[in-house]
């Protein structure tokens, strides 16, 4: 061990902010604790003397056990009262110094040392210890502060005996005790280092688990609007299709047009039968263009996915987009229908929204046979915007339905895959825009899952 080693373990460096917080809510607990504590060990001691041993305890003894519940019941009441919980670590503190107090005081009474002889310094040791390890149990105190409580109530005894004239007591063999009492109090220090350092050490550890988790969560998201970005490329594959279509569509017509047009330019006398191809031609150019600028549309709103940042969408639309883009991969084997009411637009990120909606309805195509059917259906309820996607597929047993949220690795064959990752992922995807995702299943009847997101985003 390095030189004064021991003096940084009893005197621990300045906590780290999250570390004080953690301490802080912990010192409220074990307020309440030390609190409940007085009030149920009072209660105990009542119930042992008056029903099982008939004894009802009068006088100072009474007095004792008025005062150390009142004393919890003040302790339990600052506990909730807001403005004393930055004290709660010293108003713990000081309700054990109060109870050792008023024990020590009950002892070195003459009514005491009458029904008891020559056992007030046997009993101040044991005072002294229960208040520590209570102390200990229940509140993150520091060693130096556990050190000073202990001699606190050491020397308010001292005080005590001097005051009640019974110095000359601590002579002799009975001033053992008072050696024991200070040796227990050595011990309860050193012991309160290492669960001070352990209590550390467990939060530091803690906080690196959730760092590694958060860290691990973001890259599943990222992986699955990656997905959701590698399907839009796909779909990109296949709108190329669809702008060739109308193009050639409209290049046909226009040709159509032109070459009329120079027909009818060299007839002498006007041909009525040509109106009827001229009104076809320009019907078909203007569906072609109707059916281009819905592409481009389309095209710019997935484009406009790339942004991670809030904005405020359609659902509806990121909705029909969604099966747009995933209906590609399906084909013609399933059936997928909306059914979307007219809702408000949310403030929302659509990128993860859309990786969210992408995920759901690929689950719902792989879980239905052939010529499956699947309904989306959107609706406003109260403060939230709700979509259900239901599919009759092969459903999900009771078993892996109570797990379908925790991700886990499983060998399959000779490699390990992930499972769950999707859901999870999206539900925390969910959860952090206020929402909630739930899924209801029966085996061999298909499966619904439930988005509700809040209006106010």
């Amino acid at each position: 061990m390095e030189p004064l080693s021991w003096l940084r373990y009893l005197v621990p460096p300045r906590e780290d902010p999250a570390f004080r917080v953690e301490l802080d809510r912990l010192s409220v607990t074990g307020l309440r604790a030390i609190a409940w504590v007085c009030i149920g060990s009072t209660a105990l001691s009542n119930f042992l003397t008056l029903v099982v041993l008939h004894q009802p305890k009068i006088g100072i003894f009474a007095l004792e056990e008025i005062a150390i519940v009142g004393i919890g019941l003040a302790g339990l009441a600052l506990s909730y009262w807001k403005p004393s919980r930055p004290w709660a670590l010293l108003i713990g503190a000081s309700i054990g110094y109060l109870v050792a107090a008023v024990d020590l005081a009950v002892i070195l009474q003459p009514s005491h040392e009458a029904l008891f002889p020559g056992q007030t310094m046997a009993q101040m040791p044991t005072g002294v210890i229960i208040v520590l390890l209570v102390g200990m149990a229940t509140l993150p105190v520091r060693p130096l502060q556990i050190l000073a409580l202990g001699l606190s109530i050491v020397g308010t005894f001292l005080l005590m005996t001097y005051q009640v004239g019974r110095w000359d007591e601590l002579s002799g063999f009975s001033g053992l005790h008072l050696t024991t009492s200070l040796v227990m109090i050595a011990i309860c220090t050193g012991l309160t280092a290492v669960v001070y350092h352990r209590r550390d050490d467990a939060f530091r550890a803690r906080r690196l688990a959730e760092e590694s988790f958060e860290e691990l969560r973001k890259a599943q998201v990222k992986l699955l609007v990656s997905e959701n970005v590698a399907s839009q490329k796909r779909l990109a594959a296949a709108l190329s299709h669809d702008l060739n279509t109308p193009l050639g569509a409209l290049t046909s017509a226009f040709d159509t047009i032109a070459e009329l047009y120079r027909r009818r330019s060299r007839e002498s006398e006007r041909d009525d039968r040509l109106d009827p191809v001229f009104e076809g031609v320009v019907r078909s150019g203007r569906q072609s263009s109707e059916r281009l600028r819905e592409v481009m549309e389309r095209m710019k709103r997935l484009t406009a996915l790339d942004r991670a940042e809030e904005l405020v969408a359609d659902l509806n639309q990121l909705w029909e987009d969604t099966v747009a883009v995933v209906g590609t991969e399906l084909g013609g084997n399933v059936d997928v229908r909306l059914d979307l009411k007219p809702l408000p637009q949310v403030k929302c990120r659509p990128q993860q929204l859309s990786a969210v909606f992408s995920n759901l309805l690929r689950n719902a195509a792989a879980a239905v046979t052939e010529d499956g059917r699947i309904d989306i259906n959107g609706d406003q309820r109260d403060t939230e915007v709700v979509f259900r996607v239901v599919d009759n597929g092969r459903g999900i047993s009771a078993e892996k339905l109570s797990r379908l949220f925790e991700p886990a690795l499983e060998v399959r064959g000779s490699t390990i895959a992930t499972t769950n990752w999707g859901l999870f992922v999206s539900r925390g995807i969910i959860a952090q825009h206020g929402g909630r995702l739930e899924i209801d299943s029966r085996e061999g009847e298909g499966t619904t899952a439930t988005v509700s997101l809040p209006l106010s985003g």
